[in-house]
């Protein structure tokens, strides 16, 4: 509570003072364990600022829709990755944003969690290390750790990288490292398709993923397109799994993991083993982490003499 009343404490004096015009926070959603995108625009509204780890969406997705207003925005390490990663390409202004840092211990995979409590939900709260839930019947205990969002349990950026004020103390990283991929890369090429195939399946192609992920901004997305016609409309698998193939790959050396896309999806498609793939296989062979300097060209748009190609022989 502490954090949320310094949050607002902040939010108030920035539209007190017309330093902003909005600020980008969370508000809480209609159910226990949910947290929304909310746009305070009067101080007032500012009261129903909150924050938690059951604020699962990435605020950077909304700023491009505001580039004509000085924006306040709650801002957490893969927040500040996707907002250099905007400033890179072009879409927002360094000038117009006012970061309030939040450092992050990690979001929680609130669908799955509603799923495994399987009644209604009366109240949430997290306590020493867990999750309490109360239910209709009965009050249940998980470990907090035990439902992290997958890139919040290997994230090397749970700071901010950058900000205009910080709301409480900056958090120990966890290392980083990729060790879900490497266990699906030992599988071999028939698990491996199986398992692609299976999580591709579920798709109902709501386009959530698309519209949560602050990287995917463009006014007409390739799989709308009816001239050239990319992607048929329907459930047919090959078009299912070629929305999500050629949507990966348009995020290589864009995605900054912030695994909004799998949080949000409704029929629970795993996505992250697919970008986390291509982030690492960045990394390993290119030395490249998105979002870290806004002054550095794009992964496609850069060519270096020394790069190995080692993969291409």
């Amino acid at each position: 509570m502490m954090m949320v009343k310094k949050i607002r404490e902040i939010a108030r004096k920035l539209l007190e003072e017309g330093k902003v015009d909005v600020v980008l926070g969370y508000e809480k959603g209609t159910e226990p364990l949910s947290e929304r995108p909310f746009v305070a625009r009067t101080v007032e509204e500012v009261e129903r600022l909150t924050y938690s780890p059951f604020a699962i969406q990435n605020l950077a997705t909304y700023l491009p829709r505001f580039n004509n207003n000085k924006v306040a925005i709650l801002a957490r390490g893969c927040t500040t990755r996707a907002i250099n990663v905007l400033i890179s390409e072009g879409q927002i202004e360094r000038d117009k944003i006012y970061v309030i840092g939040i450092p992050c211990n990690g979001v929680i995979k609130t669908r799955e969690l509603r799923e495994s409590i399987g009644e209604e939900i009366e109240d949430v709260s997290i306590q020493n290390g867990e999750i309490v839930i109360k239910t209709t019947t009965e009050e249940k205990k998980v470990k907090f750790e035990d439902w992290l969002n997958i890139s919040c349990k290997y994230c090397e950026y749970p700071n901010p990288l950058f900000y205009d004020v910080l709301v409480g103390e900056e958090v120990k990283p966890r290392g980083g490292g990729y060790p879900d991929v490497e266990d699906y890369e030992k599988l071999d090429e028939d698990k491996r398709w199986e398992i692609f195939e299976a999580e591709m399946s579920k798709c109902v192609r709501c386009y959530a993923c698309r519209q949560s992920c602050p990287m995917c901004y463009c006014e007409h997305c390739f799989v709308d397109s009816t001239e050239p016609r990319w992607v048929e409309p329907g459930f047919d698998k090959t078009d299912l799994e070629s929305w999500h193939l050629i949507r990966v790959l348009h995020m290589a050396g864009r995605c900054v993991d912030c695994g909004t896309c799998e949080l949000v999806c409704p029929e629970g498609v795993k996505l992250l083993f697919l970008t986390r793939k291509v982030a690492r296989d960045l990394k390993r062979d290119f030395d490249y982490v998105s979002g870290l300097n806004p002054e550095k060209p794009p992964f496609f748009g850069e060519f270096r003499y020394d790069d190995k190609g080692d993969f291409i022989l």
